[in-house]
């Protein structure tokens, strides 16, 4: 059925373009938005501009994609879903891989049943999570958990605000923490430590060493 004034195009059973320049193809596709397509099985396109593709896709919000079964590109506007039941839930959020959940506004998720939650958090890998606002997820399993916090690596875990772990397993799970390394957890403090302390050095030739500091002597 097509509905709209002018330029509207309706191909399927049941399949209806209500507003001008929209454009529905499928059974019961639903193309509602002023200039939106719709096409595939039980597709919908509601808002203005929307663009949805695939069996039960759904681009609910002004500029919207949504591509795959069952992704859903919501929020207010701008969103982007691309993937079986991936989903940008909120206005200017893109979720890309299959189960993709890009919810928090401004987020970014790529990866399988990868996590974006809070505000412009960003995941990127298979079940990377990012659920501290503006924090960065990189790598399989990867969590990004605190405020500002970055985890890069295989199940890397940056669970402080501000922290950062970079590396296979690597923790950090103090605030304003920096973990470097395979499954390695640095104390947050020199209180916390218990043997000699030491500084590493480095000389124009780009040679390491270390030299051990009297703490108690220069901290006076």
């Amino acid at each position: 059925m097509s509905s709209g004034t002018n330029d509207t195009v309706a191909i399927g059973n049941m399949a209806n373009a209500g507003l001008n320049s929209a454009t529905a193809v499928g059974g019961q596709a639903n193309a509602a938005g002023l200039g939106s397509t719709s096409i595939g099985w039980q597709s919908k396109a509601t808002a203005e501009r929307a663009q949805a593709f695939g069996h039960l896709a759904n681009a609910s919000g002004v500029r919207s994609t949504a591509v795959g079964e069952a992704a859903t590109a919501g929020g207010t506007n701008d969103t982007v879903a691309v993937g079986n039941k991936a989903n940008a839930g909120l206005n200017s959020a893109t979720a890309v891989g299959g189960e993709a959940n890009a919810a928090g506004l401004g987020s970014t998720s790529i990866g399988w049943q990868s996590k974006a939650t809070a505000e412009r958090a960003q995941a990127f890998g298979h079940l990377a999570d990012a659920s501290g606002v503006r924090s960065t997820a990189v790598g399989e399993a990867a969590a990004a958990q605190g405020a500002n916090s970055v985890a890069i690596g295989n199940k890397s875990m940056a669970g402080g605000m501000n922290s950062i772990a970079i590396g296979n397993g690597a923790m950090a799970a103090k605030n304003n923490q920096v973990v470097l390394g395979s499954a390695g957890q640095v104390k947050s403090s020199t209180s916390s430590q218990s043997g000699t302390v030491r500084i590493i050095t480095i000389d124009d030739n780009g040679t390491l060493g270390t030299m051990m500091v009297d703490y108690y002597k220069s901290a006076k």
